[in-house]
């Protein structure tokens, strides 16, 4: 599952590469970096349980979420 309100994002699924993600489902950076940008620099947030996944993209989302502008 991952969803986006008005303060949460909610990340229960693999981390996977766009590609990954189109066909078998999970969370890719893209998905991530859109849902964090929603928020504009507003505080958020995350909520996570995540089996695993990507080593990659796991630490690409690390690298969005310590260089966002809000509380997170």
């Amino acid at each position: 599952m991952f969803d986006v309100d008005d303060e949460n994002i909610w990340f229960y699924d693999d981390l996977v590469g766009e590609i990954e993600a189109e066909w078998f489902g999970g969370v890719s950076v893209k998905m991530f970096k859109e849902a964090q940008d929603s928020f504009d620099g507003k505080d958020y947030n995350l909520r996570i349980d995540s089996p695993g996944g990507d080593v990659r993209a796991a630490l690409s989302i690390f690298n969005l979420i310590r260089g966002y502008s809000g509380k997170v």
